[in-house]
């Protein structure tokens, strides 16, 4: 069976994705979140230099409650600053956008966001309402 063309590109695009991450996928310490809604899954990465981190949300089913609730990240250094960005999401629309779930995306959605490691540790960030079967990839690194 053969992959169309749309097919083809995400495979690429995941290709490029693994190959610029394996070095703190393959030597980076495991970390897994717990989360108030079991059809949340969190899981991470972090390199053992504590300067970069990976995570991946996964919303695996419909979810329990309303709002996905606060993702605190373990693992990191608590006095570095780190850039957070997103590398990877699905389409999310908003609400009179065509879409069905949020009014306004997080701002930390569209732009990097910038926190000490002990703010993502306590504090956290709100999660964004995603449709079951989806996935978010957040990469945490050193800021310079």
């Amino acid at each position: 069976m053969a992959a169309d063309a749309k097919e083809s590109d995400g495979y690429r695009r995941y290709a490029l994705l693994y190959k610029e991450w394996r070095q703190l996928i393959h030597t980076g310490v495991l970390w897994r979140v717990d989360m108030p809604d079991p059809s949340i899954q969190v899981q991470g990465v972090v390199s053992p230099d504590q300067s970069q981190a990976l995570f991946m949300i996964s919303q695996l089913a419909m979810p329990d409650y309303t709002l996905p609730g606060i993702l605190r990240f373990p693992g990191l250094a608590a006095e570095v600053r780190y850039r957070l960005r997103v590398i990877d999401h699905p389409d999310l629309q908003v609400v009179g956008e065509g879409g069905h779930t949020m009014r306004k995306l997080p701002v930390w959605m569209n732009q990097s966001l910038e926190a000490s490691g002990e703010w993502l540790a306590q504090g956290g960030i709100q999660l964004p309402v995603l449709d079951p079967e989806s996935a978010i990839l957040i990469a945490l690194e050193r800021a310079v």
